[in-house]
């Protein structure tokens, strides 16, 4: 199965509306809610931690990192750092939450977006893999997603030491870039997944998509920033995913 080339501006504007047409659709359907609530929960716990854990280290990193000088373009330097990071680490952050809630609320995402899938396409959903083998594959694709981003982050880190400046804004330019495919890719993955798609299936039907991707991963990202639909974060990119992927397939 395979996702042919989708672009062009209706493409991205698809993608960055998926997350509200996402909430107007679970808001139309009340019995697709029980489905989110331990999703939700997850969610709750999860972003507390993070965010916890982000505005308690965050600025002592970034003062180890870059010491602050005297004068006003030190302070300026300063602070625009810290917002760059902290986007940054919102990004990583909504992508551990997206791949651990992807473990831990897996049986109840998967039929959420199988759920979604037979609202919207009013045909029955592929039937995918066994419990037991999706939870394997789940568990080695995840593990592969996180390694792999790893490695491109350690790539664009050290772009940004080569050269302080103009390396620094690149690799903060595409790390969100490079953020933002990823989380296409992880709420993209439940459609993908019951089509038998391995890892590299699954990158390439979402590269495909291009630009489609782009917004749909901002949007996600722009999401994290929401009070109170922030916790809604897991169930919410899980049908918007779903959502996109569909339209990307009747578009073609």
């Amino acid at each position: 199965m395979s996702v042919d080339q989708w672009a062009g501006p209706s493409a991205l504007w698809a993608g960055v509306s998926a997350p509200w047409r996402a909430f107007r659709l679970l808001a139309r359907q009340p019995a697709l809610w029980p489905l989110c609530l331990l999703p939700t929960l997850i969610n709750v716990v999860l972003l507390g931690a993070f965010v916890f854990g982000l505005f308690t280290h965050l600025p002592g990193w970034l003062e180890a990192w870059l010491p602050r000088g005297e004068g006003w373009w030190w302070a300026w330097l300063y602070y625009l750092a810290l917002v760059v990071a902290g986007l940054l680490a919102l990004g990583v952050g909504l992508l551990l939450l997206a791949s651990l809630g992807r473990v831990l609320a897996a049986p109840f995402l998967d039929v959420l977006a199988r759920r979604v899938e037979v609202v919207v396409s009013g045909a029955p959903a592929p039937p995918g893999p066994g419990p037991l083998a999706t939870v394997a594959r789940v568990l080695r694709q995840e593990a592969l997603k996180l390694l792999l981003y790893a490695a491109l982050t350690l790539a664009l880190t050290f772009l940004g030491l080569l050269a302080p400046l103009l390396g620094g804004a690149a690799s903060a330019a595409l790390g969100w870039l490079l953020t933002a495919f990823f989380l296409a890719l992880e709420f993209m993955d439940y459609p993908l997944e019951r089509r038998g798609l391995g890892l590299g299936g699954k990158i390439a039907a979402v590269w495909r998509t291009t630009p489609g991707w782009l917004g749909l991963g901002g949007a996600l990202m722009a999401l994290g920033l929401i009070p109170l639909l922030n916790l809604l974060f897991l169930p919410l990119a899980a049908v918007a995913g779903t959502l996109y992927y569909l339209e990307s397939r009747s578009t073609n």
